[in-house]
């Protein structure tokens, strides 16, 4: 697929230390999203490829619920 297609806004969450996936790729999606004037947002955790600790978890989730607030739920939520 290319990101010329893309259109769905995109939540990018990623570890600055992830070795399994380094981050320079997480950089390159964001950008190119951009470009493409998709939404996107771009998240950076002081973790590796999985978040650590019960607060940087937490972070997670309530960094996951905002984005489903916006863009999946927000239809539901007006009533709509």
């Amino acid at each position: 697929m290319s990101i010329k297609r893309a259109k769905t806004p995109i939540l990018i969450q990623h570890g600055e230390f992830d070795r399994r996936a380094p981050i320079a790729g997480a950089y390159e999606l964001h950008q190119a999203l951009k470009d493409q004037n998709v939404s996107v947002k771009f998240i950076v955790y002081k973790s590796g490829h999985i978040p650590s600790g019960l607060k940087q978890m937490r972070l997670v989730v309530e960094h996951n619920i905002e984005w489903f607030d916006r863009w999946i739920w927000k239809d539901k939520q007006n009533g709509k």
